[in-house]
């Protein structure tokens, strides 16, 4: 299994861990996610 620093390199993502209680629902784990979305394509000026 490679290394987190491995894979990603110089860029990669932050991490949080958080220690919680019980889980609604009886989930065994919580995931906390960030995404991005590309810019809009900018219409030509010409």
């Amino acid at each position: 299994m490679r290394d987190i620093a491995e894979f990603f390199g110089d860029n990669c993502p932050a991490r949080a861990i958080v220690p919680v209680g019980p889980l609604h629902y009886g989930y065994r784990i919580e995931v906390d996610a960030v995404a991005r979305r590309p810019a809009p394509a900018h219409p030509s000026h010409g």
